[in-house]
């Protein structure tokens, strides 16, 4: 409305109003002071906007009661009485809920995230708000009412188009990473740039700042100088040891069924324990609930389905999934014709596959029941063998690798709305991981000079069961606090196992193979049982001025047989957020009671998981955070960070050295112990735009280890030292159903040990063992890693639904990235090693075609 007046009184001035909007203004003349006058001037106002601005200097305000506006007293009784704003935001479209959604008035002077469920508890004055419902990806909504008593407002938000969801995402974005996480949705991770046409959310969380990887995604994620196993995984809140399928070049994770991802790389709250390096939390979707729809994809290396829908409306919905490699076929031919083309005989055949399973279940208005399952897993079996003759002499070899691994995820989660302001989560939850790798090699050579058979043999096993039990409290006390408690406890399972035989037969060439069976009764594996009893108590308050601090404390109690280990974790942040700038600072205590043994550090499947025990202490950890960032425009900030981490009572093998485990506890007494240090600093850039996204990313850090045992107890480089890196990313929208997306990554080489050569060969019953030589852990640098990705992403609709074709090319620059060193004997002197640097990727191109029907 428009409204102009000069020296009129306000009695006056309100009829008026009334008169020319229709709408009833309830006022008392004897309370309105006679002697003042109104001056305004309103050109498209809202009609609550000029009676305030006019009330004002009277000392009066408005009401708004069944749809009339009533001018009462600014001390009128009850006006600063608190009450609770609550409810859940779901997707109009699906009934899905959004997780940490943002619920703020207009005017920005209150505001909290929902929670994981996208429950909120707002607590504000009574009176006459406008308040803001976003979430990434979806319209804001705006809701004008005035609060007299607690209220319930569930609310629903539909899909924003493509301009909206842009400028969306990067307000959110900008806004978890004030307080050190970094979001991660579904538009993110699509847009990230794909692996043989598969979107990723590892992906894309390597693409950030301060997170590296072997190469090419082998061997998980090393986040700021921290091995893979000190990340903690959660999928729908159960514990996962293992993320990848293909060693790491895809994650076990399918893309079409997440709904939301963070990741926390320091500053950790109390209510996550158990790890020292990072927090990765994926929450999967419930499940259509309003009608039934599904998506079909097919992709260079695998195929996928979803499907989804209501089994009840509003009530009930299921969500099903199942992907597969269909690559086994042309995997078994060019592994036959490249063994084949070097005189060989033999194949190579592999497939991996996952189901993921959803039902929920809605009880009334405060509850939700939900049952998840995951089962997935890898299978790799290569046969290669070769028999020739040459100058007179007859040379014969044999490889064989069979390796399997993969989880099996179970739960069932309670959520429910206990109060106005209280929610409560419950889940029990099954977290299995299995892998057992066997190997054989033998080179042999049968001469006039020489007759000598060299063969090795290794079977390794890794077993870990984990039966869990959680339970969450968080209480919204008012605006300025809120309370989160909880309490946990998990009963673990542990086999590992590893035997190795090397021997030298200087007899005739001896032909046999130790088979798996065989060697796995020799391994004698024996499991070992531990128990976690956890708690945690946690407050985030507003202490004002834009300072908001969240200070906890983790509790934990670790028991493995008559030892028993107990830890009081104190955690503490501090965000500091302006209009155009922000600041951060964290510090924690962490504790990890579970590590991986690896015996080459690519963190491959094979590798075993292991528990403290009597002669395994628990990883200690401390990290340290800090970050500044400064908002350039609305479309642009940058921000600067640094970050120092110390870690004590991790483990590691020697390089060349073979621990045997088989069965009792004298093998855990022979694990080298040591500690390890990281820091550096990380700057990012981010700048967007309704028809391009641009990102940059940069990291200087350093990593190192140290352990009396290992390198003659002086400090070396460790693996993932990358040093420095940088990441670059660009999203363009090239028309109105087209995307251009770029990626570029520079990674300072990752270590290994090299051997100098020579051998050492020891004798014990008869048996001879050889090693190389190594003068040094990590004594060796990668060349520098540098990978260029371009890929085209084309949208349309048709009567059948949704299309979406993917086109790209994959490490563009043909570049060979070494992912590890193939240290293997000559044929014609078995005590020399040759030594080969492997790279697998060359150039790639990879295609997706994927069909959506009914969204």
């Amino acid at each position: 409305m428009s409204y102009r007046c000069v020296n009129k009184p306000l009695p006056v001035v309100l009829k008026e109003l009334s008169k020319e909007t229709g709408v009833n203004i309830v006022f008392s003349e004897s309370k309105i002071n006679s002697t003042k006058t109104v001056t305004i001037g309103a050109t498209n106002e809202l009609l609550v906007d000029v009676v305030k601005v006019i009330c004002e200097p009277f000392k009066l305000t408005y009401q708004i009661i069944g749809g009339n506006i009533a001018i009462v007293s600014q001390k009128f009784e009850g006006l600063n009485e608190q009450f609770t704003l609550s409810g859940y935001l779901r997707s109009k479209e699906g009934g899905e809920a959004l997780p940490y959604a943002a619920v703020y008035l207009a005017d920005r002077s209150a505001g909290v995230f929902c929670n994981e469920d996208g429950f909120y508890a707002l607590k504000l004055k009574r009176g006459n708000h406008n308040v803001v419902f976003s979430y990434v990806g979806y319209n804001e909504d705006t809701l004008q009412l005035f609060l007299g008593r607690d209220t319930t407002v569930n609310m629903r938000l539909g899909t924003s188009n493509q301009i909206t969801e842009i400028i969306v995402e990067e307000d959110l974005t900008r806004t978890t990473e004030r307080y050190g996480e970094t979001y991660f949705s579904t538009d993110r991770i699509a847009n990230a740039m794909m692996f043989a046409g598969e979107a990723d959310v590892l992906r894309a969380i390597n693409s950030t700042s301060g997170v590296s990887t072997a190469s090419d995604g082998f061997g998980g994620l090393s986040v700021r100088g921290g091995n893979y196993d000190q990340n903690l995984i959660l999928y729908d809140g159960v514990p996962v040891q293992n993320t990848g399928h293909a060693f790491g070049l895809i994650s076990i994770f399918n893309s079409s069924i997440i709904q939301d991802s963070r990741l926390i790389k320091g500053g950790f709250p109390a209510r996550y324990g158990g790890r020292l390096s990072s927090i990765l939390d994926i929450k999967t979707r419930d499940g259509n609930n309003q009608h039934y729809q599904g998506e079909l994809s097919l992709s260079t290396i695998a195929s996928r389905a979803v499907v989804e829908g209501p089994i009840i409306k509003n009530k009930a919905s299921f969500l099903l999934s199942y992907r597969r490699t269909f690559a086994d076929p042309w995997i078994k031919e060019l592994s036959r014709y490249i063994i084949e083309s070097g005189d060989g005989k033999g194949e190579t055949s592999y497939h991996f596959s996952d189901f993921n399973g959803k039902l929920s279940f809605w009880i009334g208005s405060r509850h939700q029941l939900s049952f998840s399952y995951y089962n997935g897993g890898d299978d790799l079996r290569s046969d290669a063998s070769t028999d020739k003759s040459s100058f007179g002499a007859r040379y014969n070899s044999r490889d064989i690798n069979e390796q399997k691994w993969g989880n099996q995820l179970a739960s069932v989660h309670l959520h429910s709305q206990l109060g106005k302001n209280v929610f409560s989560r419950l889940i029990a939850y099954s977290s299995k991981w299995e892998s057992d790798a066997y190997f054989f090699d033998r080179n042999a050579v049968d001469s006039a000079a020489v007759v000598e058979d060299i063969y090795a043999a290794d079977y390794k096993v890794s077993k870990l069961d984990m039966q869990g039990l959680r339970w969450d409290l968080d209480l919204q006390l008012n605006r300025n606090h809120l309370f989160r408690f909880g309490a946990g406890y998990v009963k673990n399972s542990f086999t590992p196992g590893f035997i190795s035989i090397t021997n030298v037969n200087t007899g005739p060439i001896f032909p046999e193979v130790i088979t798996k069976d065989e060697i796995s009764l020799l391994a004698n594996s024996n499991s070992y049982g531990s128990s976690e009893l956890t708690a945690y108590f946690e407050e985030e308050f507003n202490a004002g001025q834009n300072v908001l601090f969240n200070l906890g404390v983790h509790g934990s109690q670790f028991k493995y047989g008559t030892t028993t280990y107990t830890s009081a974790q104190p955690r503490a942040s501090m965000n500091i957020n302006g209009q155009k700038t922000w600041f951060n600072l964290s510090a924690a205590m962490l504790r990890q009671y579970h590590q991986a043994l690896s015996d080459n550090g690519l963190g491959f499947p094979s590798d075993q998981w292991i528990t403290a025990s009597k002669y395994i202490l628990p990883a200690d950890g401390f990290n340290a955070n800090t970050s500044l960032g400064f908002l350039l425009s609305k479309s642009s900030s940058v921000v600067i960070g640094a970050y120092y981490k110390s870690m004590k009572n991790i483990i590691s093998l020697g390089e060349g050295e073979a621990l045997q485990i088989t069965g009792g506890e004298e093998w855990q007494k022979l694990i080298p112990r040591g500690e390890g240090k990281a820091y550096g600093v990380e700057a990012g850039f981010q700048w967007s735009h309704p028809k391009a996204e641009f990102e940059i990313n940069a990291t200087y850090g350093k990593a190192n280890r140290q352990f009396e045992d290992l390198n003659n107890g002086e400090s070396y480089l460790y693996k993932y030292d990358r040093t420095y890196m940088t990441n670059t990313s660009l999203s363009l929208k090239t028309g109105e159903k087209s995307r251009m997306n770029v990626f570029f990554t520079y990674q300072k080489g990752s270590n290994v040990s090299l051997p100098t050569g020579g051998i050492i060969v020891r004798e014990q019953n008869g048996q001879k063992y050889i090693y190389p030589v190594f003068e040094g852990k990590n004594n060796y640098r990668f060349p520098a890693f540098i990978r260029l990705d371009v890929g085209f992403t084309f949208n349309s609709k048709s009567k059948i639904g949704e299309h979406r074709i993917f086109v790209g090319i994959y490490n563009v620059l043909n570049r060979k990235n070494p992912v590890y060193l193939d240290i293997s004997r000559n044929n014609f002197d078995l005590n020399v090693y040759e030594i080969n640097k492997v790279s697998i990727f060359p150039v790639l191109p990879s295609l997706s075609y994927t069909l959506a029907i009914g969204k």
